[in-house]
């Protein structure tokens, strides 16, 4: 079956290359904001457990045209034929969101209104009965997207988004999604060696995912439940199965920042985030701190939005700090404000165009050579 995996805009291809490490093998299409590819329940379940970059995991139920509500309705009826009945059963409640671009009908909620009409009359002519819409915590949780006039039923397989860790308890000013963060360690291809360093830790979050990632804990900190375990196909013994077993590794983990309230946040969120016990913090200036004995991994998430000025200053500044203390080590930086790949000093082994929220940025990668 076609399934989709969406994410922030730019992450597209690190979640490819999740999706590849998980078994799947994504189409090559230039989706934005998602990544295609076909898998069964078992891959699906995965996904959702798993994966670092990704909001959601959908399952393509199919398409038509769907110009005109005579043809969204119809088609919709015609398309529930294909599908088991179990899955549509009046016994369990559903909601249906809708959205629509570039296309004759544009009304969202009298796309739903025709879409929820055409599923109950589909169960009034199969089993006598229709299902209650629970626009809070339905069973089937249904998203009908519209296109150039062709619509797209998927069925939402995750329910509350992937991103949502848990482990936030914490915050400081402008907080990191999770999401982009775990971006920021996998664009680094680090190998897990060696000690994690953010020297403006804000709220933690950059350690907080690579810490996890280091010991191989699924990215949600917290027991949570997925939507797909209330679909038919669902078998809690083999989703048991897919669940992390208890690994003995190690990472060392150092924060740093100027601000008391920063590192108080950072412990919160790392204790939540079941990481805390390999957790130094330190109260200091990124330029004065003294890195651990490496090499390993430093991440960053510089501020940005000042003036033109300020922002190259610091990115030189922190351009030679990597030079001269970080040689050898894999350096990932979300940048952002204006011409954020400029003024560093060094060209970045990759440079990739990100967004921060609504603002543009980059996840840059540098590898300054090991000095003697």
């Amino acid at each position: 079956m076609k399934c989709v995996a969406t994410c922030a805009k730019g992450l597209e291809p690190l979640l490819a290359q999740e999706l590849k490490a998980l078994g799947a093998h994504p189409d090559n299409s230039d989706d934005v904001g998602a990544v295609t590819f076909d898998g069964t329940w078992l891959l699906v379940w995965k996904c959702n457990i798993w994966l670092r970059t990704a909001n959601r995991v959908l399952v393509e139920l199919g398409k038509w045209k769907g110009s005109r509500k005579e043809r969204l309705y119809g088609g919709f009826r015609n398309l529930l034929k294909h599908w088991p009945d179990e899955l549509f059963h009046p016994r369990r409640t559903f909601s249906i969101q809708a959205s629509s671009a570039a296309s004759e009908m544009t009304n969202t909620q009298q796309i739903a209104l025709t879409c929820k009409d055409a599923l109950v009359d589909h169960q009034r002519s199969m089993w006598g009965e229709r299902a209650n819409v629970d626009r809070d915590d339905a069973d089937l949780l249904l998203r009908v997207r519209i296109y150039r006039n062709q619509a797209t039923l998927l069925l939402d397989t995750t329910g509350e988004s992937l991103d949502r860790r848990g482990y936030r308890k914490a915050t400081t000013i402008a907080p990191m999604r999770e999401t982009l963060a775990a971006a920021c360690v996998l664009a680094a291809d680090w190998n897990g060696q060696g000690p994690v360093v953010d020297l403006m830790c804000g709220s933690g979050t950059l350690l907080a995912e690579a810490g996890r990632i280091a010991l191989g804990l699924r990215p949600s900190a917290k027991d949570r439940h997925y939507a797909f375990e209330r679909l038919p196909s669902f078998v809690p013994e083999a989703y048991q199965e897919l669940l992390p077993q208890k690994v003995e590794r190690k990472v060392r983990l150092y924060a740093g920042d100027i601000r008391p309230q920063a590192l108080d946040a950072t412990q919160q969120n790392l204790r939540a985030a079941r990481v805390d016990n390999f957790l130094q913090l330190q109260e200091s200036d990124a330029f004065t701190a003294m890195p651990p004995k490496g090499p390993g991994l430093l991440l960053l998430n510089p501020p940005h939005g000042e003036r033109l000025d300020e922002e190259e200053g610091m990115r030189g500044d922190l351009g030679e700090l990597f030079r001269n203390y970080y040689g050898g080590w894999k350096i990932s930086v979300l940048s952002g404000g204006v011409s954020p790949a400029k003024g560093w000093g060094m060209r970045p082994a990759r440079n990739m165009p990100v967004f921060n929220g609504n603002l543009s940025a980059r996840i840059l990668v540098f590898e300054p050579p090991a000095t003697e």
